[in-house]
């Protein structure tokens, strides 16, 4: 054999050898998945247009209301309310719908339903009822839809969930005027006990719960207090909300709440701010969510395509394209830009260390949940925002995070064994333009770990 067909042979050996292996690494990556989260949005009005034009320009998976799905300024009779009010600018994610409008024709745009509402009170004092219960929107959606992964164990169409992805979406009703939720709306009711139950039960990476009625918003409607629901002990890593029409970020027990109402209803000023409000404005707009296994990026983009409020949970955030839209219409009330519209944070001053760390497990059918929030100061002891955290399990990975507005953010290890009895994590670098990691500097404010590493029990 001469030296070129000797050559060719090892070529094609190494290669044989290789391929398996790149092949094997690029199945086992998440693609990331992006989805829309729209809220208050159904007046038919020239906004709601403008924020669905630039929805549509993101091509998301899918799309989820936080409620008001329909509001009477938008008309109509019967199944043709939803027709003008979600159907006009909504078609292409609809599907399974039983209408006689003309704006959407049923069965919708969609071979598969792409369209996920929430009931908003304006969906019964608007839309119509029947003994109390939202006859009319329940006549008009199929939900979840055929085809649609969900446990379909809520037995209703009132409250349901879906599986998408690397996400495990429950969209709950938080009505609870008299006979507008049989299942009641109460942390004890059977409502609540299906959330709990089937949180526990969920295997995918993220667990995210959408209502109406916002636990907790710094808007002109309060707290909606009954729905306080331990949502963070039952598993749920964030929640999204509507009523109040503005877009808000709120940091409570240990997980974040948005309130998302800036899809087209009338805005409504920020007030003061709670207790945990980060990030308030009052502007139409809506969020984009990106996810994967190990990380969710939350944007809120304006209606005029500014990105104006973001957060990322989990590994390395995921780069998304910046969204281009074709107005039709301008809003008719003018950006409102509350005193706490634009965070800041005190600069670091030369040097930043792990300020804090906290602990929290989720059980799940047959694997349970490790958490951990990273808090990073600088040498003045104040947060930091858009460090990177890079840390190490003990059970195995590498995950980093990015810290937000409060010089936190979380990194969690999921599908844990029920034989393993807890997972450690441990803090190898901080990383952000001049500023130095002082590592010796590392503590915990409530002294449950040493600042660089953390033991999280399983419970």
């Amino acid at each position: 054999m001469n030296r070129i067909s000797k050559i060719l042979l090892l070529s094609l050996v190494v290669l044989a050898l290789i391929m398996p292996a790149r092949v094997k690494t690029t199945m086992a990556q998440s693609s990331p998945m992006t989805f829309a989260v729209i809220g208050d949005y159904a007046r038919g009005g020239p906004e709601e247009t403008q924020v669905a034009n630039l929805v549509k320009s993101w091509n998301p998976a899918f799309v989820v209301t936080t409620g008001d799905d329909y509001y009477t300024p938008a008309g109509g009779s019967g199944s043709t309310k939803y027709d003008n009010s979600t159907g006009k600018d909504y078609c292409p994610f609809l599907g399974g719908i039983t209408t006689s409008g003309t704006n959407c024709p049923q069965p919708g745009g969609s071979p598969v339903n792409r369209f996920f509402p929430s009931l908003g009170n304006h969906d019964y004092s608007d839309a119509g009822t029947t003994n109390n219960l939202p006859t009319t929107y329940l006549n008009y959606f199929n939900l979840p839809g055929s085809g649609i992964a969900s446990t379909g164990t809520s037995g209703n169409e009132r409250y349901y969930d879906i599986v998408q992805g690397p996400v495990h979406l429950f969209l709950i009703n938080s009505n609870n005027g008299a006979g507008q939720e049989p299942d009641g709306t109460t942390s004890s009711s059977k409502q609540a006990t299906w959330l709990k139950n089937q949180l526990a039960a969920s295997t995918t990476p993220w667990q995210i719960v959408l209502f109406h009625h916002a636990p907790y918003t710094s808007g002109n409607h309060g707290n909606s207090n009954w729905m306080q629901w331990p949502f963070a002990d039952w598993g749920a890593d964030v929640v999204l909300t509507g009523h109040s029409h503005h877009y808000e970020r709120i940091s409570r027990n240990g997980i974040v709440y948005f309130v998302n109402g800036t899809g087209g209803g009338v805005l409504t000023a920020c007030g003061s701010p709670i207790t945990g409000s980060q990030y308030c404005e009052s502007t139409f707009g809506a969020q984009r969510v990106t996810a994967t296994d190990t990380s969710l990026d939350f944007e809120f983009i304006s209606a005029n395509g500014q990105v104006r409020d973001s957060l990322h949970i989990g590994g390395a955030a995921q780069p998304t394209p910046q969204p281009t839209i074709q107005p039709t219409g301008q809003p008719t009330a003018q950006p409102t830009l509350q005193p706490t519209a634009i965070p800041t944070n005190p600069p670091s001053t030369g040097s930043i260390h792990v300020g804090d760390l906290d602990k929290a497990s989720v059980i799940h059918s047959g694997t349970w949940v490790a958490k951990v929030t990273i808090t990073v100061h600088n040498d003045t002891h104040q947060p930091v925002q858009g460090v990177i955290v890079t840390a190490k399990w003990d059970l195995g990975g590498t995950q980093t995070c990015t810290t937000g507005t409060t010089g936190t953010c979380l990194i969690k290890k999921i599908k844990i064994p029920k034989s393993t009895s807890s997972a450690t994590l441990t803090i190898t670098k901080l990383t952000k333009d001049g500023a130095a990691f002082a590592a010796a500097s590392n503590h915990d404010a409530d002294g449950d770990s040493n600042g660089t590493m953390i033991k999280v029990n399983k419970k």
